[in-house]
């Protein structure tokens, strides 16, 4: 999920990005009866770093994902998540309009 030479075909990357929103969704609705703290340390490692991938790939669906998700979510641990991925450098370089964008939408 978090190599782009492997997302080249369109299913490959439609089952990353369902993938990825699943993988915020468990994050969002953590159970922490099931499952102890280390594994959501473990999670949001994880989605500190593979979502980037998907959205240097597919910046509209990505983006857009990322707007909603803090809209949706303003919790500092989401925040926290989705302003790692967007200073990572396939990010920066190649979207700096929409890396500002939603830089700007978590200050408000």
């Amino acid at each position: 999920m978090s190599r782009p030479e492997l997302l080249i075909s369109k299913e490959q990357l439609t089952f990353s990005e369902e993938v990825m929103e699943k993988a915020f969704n468990y994050y969002i609705h953590f159970d922490e009866v099931k499952f102890t703290k280390e594994d959501k340390t473990i999670l949001k490692k994880g989605l500190c770093f593979a979502p980037s991938v998907i959205v240097s790939k597919n910046p509209q669906i990505g983006f857009s994902f990322f707007e909603k998700l803090l809209e949706n979510n303003a919790s500092k641990d989401i925040k926290t998540i989705v302003k790692e991925n967007l200073k990572k450098k396939r990010l920066e370089k190649s979207f700096p309009d929409e890396v500002n964008k939603l830089l700007l939408l978590m200050k408000l």
